[in-house]
């Protein structure tokens, strides 16, 4: 496990795949004078890192922008899955997802606390099997997205070619997230 970081850090990768791919075509001028206001100007370079509350300011703003029809949960998931999109089209997201499209979805899985570390400075995740379909995956961290982290793990399985992939929260608190992961 990582030790805590003195300050939590999503790295600028993750920043770049979605404002520069998933959100290609949908950054309004609205939009984009939100995202400056909330500390991330997409018309000049990505940085190496962004503070967490700074990122997760930024994808309420990108919620209550890009999709006010939709309700937030629904907004987020949405979000999710084009995160995982626009990930798909970075340099480093082409690579890993060539590979994870070959490997199947149980060693998908079996990779996420590894790949999912990769994103920031201080997410520790753990893995138990529950059987060759089923897992529980435990998070340092509560992203108070309702519904964007699920659709952005549904959507690495499908990737990874799992049918009808299922993500729920089954526990919750301020500081940890525990999901159930299926798929037939």
């Amino acid at each position: 496990m990582r030790p805590e970081p003195q300050e939590r850090l999503v790295f600028g990768q993750v920043v770049e795949g979605l404002v520069k791919h998933g959100l290609k075509g949908r950054l309004t001028p609205a939009l984009r004078a939100r995202l400056r206001a909330e500390g991330l100007d997409v018309e000049r370079p990505i940085l190496p890192a962004y503070p967490v509350e700074l990122w997760r300011r930024c994808l309420h703003a990108i919620v209550d922008l890009d999709a006010p029809e939709l309700g937030r949960e629904e907004a987020f998931r949405q979000l999710g899955a084009r995160m995982v999109d626009g990930m798909g089209e970075t340099l480093v997201g082409k690579a890993l997802f060539s590979l994870l499209r070959l490997i199947g979805p149980r060693r998908l899985v079996q990779r996420l606390p590894r790949d999912l570390a990769s994103s920031d400075n201080y997410t520790n995740a753990t893995l138990t099997e529950l059987g060759p379909t089923e897992y529980r995956l435990w998070m340092n961290s509560n992203p108070r997205l309702p519904g964007y982290a699920e659709s952005l793990l549904a959507s690495m399985l499908r990737l990874g070619g799992a049918k009808d992939p299922k993500v729920e929260v089954t526990r919750q608190t301020d500081t940890e997230t525990e999901y159930l992961l299926r798929w037939t």
